[in-house]
């Protein structure tokens, strides 16, 4: 079984073990983001693309992540809104507090190594001058100031 299909049945696995709308699914491997959610109009349905080539790239457990975030933004709609920064912030803590909470969750023994990853991330200068609104929403997650 190929890496894609594996990605595509854990995340609608946890679509429905989390109890998440339903929701369209896309592959968008042109954008610098490993995924994010948008939504469709017509369909009237939140849409969650995912870019394999960089998925590729990452470990299981940021793969992991990665979904448990984008399901969080499903879950909390955040794809509907007036898009202000201060909306954007909102957003993106919610979706990674979300993901947090899963992990903490399914995958107790991940849960230092996933949140000291995002900690080394987030003193990474580059980082947070490139996604100003993740690192000002993770700034404000607990787990991530201790």
């Amino acid at each position: 079984m190929n890496n894609k299909f594996k990605i595509i049945v854990e995340l609608y696995h946890w679509k429905d073990e989390l109890k998440i709308p339903n929701f369209l699914f896309g592959i968008d491997n042109k954008t610098e983001y490993v995924a994010y959610v948008l939504y469709n109009r017509e369909a009237k349905l939140p849409m969650l693309f995912l870019n394999f080539k960089a998925l590729e790239e990452e470990p299981v457990l940021a793969t992991i992540g990665y979904l448990f975030h984008e399901l969080g933004h499903i879950k909390h709609k955040t794809y509907i809104g007036k898009f202000t920064t201060k909306f954007k912030i909102r957003s993106e803590f919610l979706a990674e507090a979300f993901a947090i909470k899963q992990i903490t969750k399914y995958f107790p023994e991940y849960k230092e190594l996933y949140i000291k990853s995002w900690k080394l991330t987030m003193m990474n200068k580059e980082w947070q001058k490139e996604y100003k609104i993740h690192y000002r929403a993770f700034s404000q997650i607990k787990e991530y100031k201790e």
